[in-house]
C-alpha cells in the first residue's frame, strides 16, 4: 500500500539529520524534472529506507511503494541513479488520476555526509544551494554546496571553480528565491540542476 507523507521540509532535515548521527542506512529521493503536471515539482525530496519512506514527499504518494523498492539496489551498491516515470499512460500501475500524470525524473542517492550542510543550514535556519552536475541522463559528474556569506563549502566530482564561476548568477538567484532551476550548459558536463533550500 502506497504511504503519503505530508510534512514540512524541515523533517526532512530532522529525520535526516538523526539518520546522520547514528548510521541509519537511507536514501535521498529527489524530484529532477517534471513534464506535464505531478504533485510535487523539481527539488521536492523524500527519505527513505529500505522497509518505507521516512520523511518528505515527491508525488501524492503514487510512486512511495516503487521508490522504497528501488532504494534497496542503492543502499546495496552506494551508486545513485535517475528513474524515470511515465504516468501519462491509461494504465494506474502508479496512481495515475492521484495528480501524478506527468513524466517524473526521479534522482535516488545514498543520504552520506554530503547531506550535513543542509541539517546544519535547517537548524540555523540559514539558507543552502545545492547543485547537481548530471554527467548523462543517469549518472551524477559532480556536486557543490554553496551558502551565502560562504560560498561553495563543498565540492565533489568535477566541480570545479570555474565551473562555479560559470553559473554563479543561477546560484546566487536561486539561493536568493529558494527554487529550483534546471539548465544545460555547454560543457562536458552536460545539464545541472540547482536546488536551493530555505528554511
Amino acid at each position: 500500500m502506497a504511504h503519503e507523507l505530508h510534512v514540512p521540509e524541515s523533517e526532512f532535515e530532522r529525520v535526516a539529520g538523526r539518520f546522520l548521527d547514528n548510521g541509519t542506512e537511507a536514501v535521498v529521493a529527489t524530484v529532477v524534472s517534471v513534464d506535464g503536471s505531478a504533485y510535487r515539482r523539481p527539488g521536492a525530496k523524500m527519505l527513505l529506507t529500505v522497509e518505507r519512506p521516512e520523511a518528505g514527499s515527491v508525488t501524492a504518494g503514487c510512486l512511495a511503494a516503487e521508490l522504497v523498492d528501488r532504494s534497496t539496489a542503492v543502499v546495496d551498491d552506494g551508486q545513485p541513479r535517475v528513474s524515470r516515470f511515465d504516468l501519462t499512460a491509461s494504465s494506474d500501475t502508479w496512481g495515475v488520476g492521484l495528480g501524478c500524470n506527468g513524466v517524473i525524473d526521479v534522482l535516488l542517492e545514498p543520504l552520506t555526509e554530503e547531506y550535513r550542510p543542509l541539517v546544519e543550514a535547517s537548524e540555523a535556519g540559514e539558507a543552502v544551494t545545492y547543485v547537481t552536475v548530471f554527467g548523462d541522463e543517469t549518472s551524477i559528474a559532480a556536486r557543490g554546496v554553496y551558502r551565502p556569506g560562504q560560498g561553495l563549502v563543498s565540492t565533489t566530482g568535477t566541480f570545479t571553480p570555474e565551473l562555479f564561476e560559470r553559473i554563479r548568477t543561477e546560484i546566487e538567484t536561486a539561493t536568493a528565491h529558494g527554487t529550483t532551476e534546471t539548465y544545460t550548459v555547454d560543457s562536458p558536463l552536460h545539464g545541472f540542476e540547482i536546488s536551493s533550500d530555505i528554511s
